[in-house]
């Protein structure tokens, strides 16, 4: 592809997000996921996969591989017992994951809020710029 095709699709799709005009800070920081919303959102990816652990996946297993069928264990045998089979520790990792997770999707909101005031600088000049370069483009006329 070439490089001014590629710019001009870049111009293309930037133009409606020009014309909206830079967000005020209050509107990027509103728009950023609240502390509160970010814990829900672990406590459901939490039980989301507690929930997906406990699937019973021996009858698949079964089904792929009907040699093994002599496991009597096999038939209840869940996500999550394959899991910690060879890593009796996978639930505590797993879990410490997505509490690592919640915490540093938190640190991250409060720095872009931190920084709400300089991003909005930037993209107000990234706006600046792209008109001062776009201004002797030919306009498109309505027929």
């Amino acid at each position: 592809m070439r490089p001014s095709l590629i710019l001009s699709a870049a111009l293309a799709l930037a133009t409606p997000a020009f014309a909206a005009g830079a967000p005020t800070d209050d509107e990027m920081i509103g728009a950023l996921p609240k502390q509160e919303e970010i814990h829900e959102a672990a406590d459901a990816l939490d039980r989301m996969v507690d929930a997906l652990l406990d699937v019973r996946v021996g009858p698949l297993a079964d089904a792929i591989d009907p040699e093994r069928r002599a496991a009597p264990r096999r038939r209840d045998e869940t996500l999550r017992d394959m899991a910690s089979r060879d890593d009796p520790y996978f639930e505590q990792r797993m879990r410490g994951s997505i509490a690592a997770m919640r915490e540093s999707a938190g640190a991250m909101m409060a720095q872009l809020a931190a920084l709400a005031p300089v991003l909005r600088e930037t993209m107000a000049d990234f706006e600046r710029q792209v008109d001062e370069a776009t201004r002797d483009l030919p306009q498109a006329y309505d027929d």
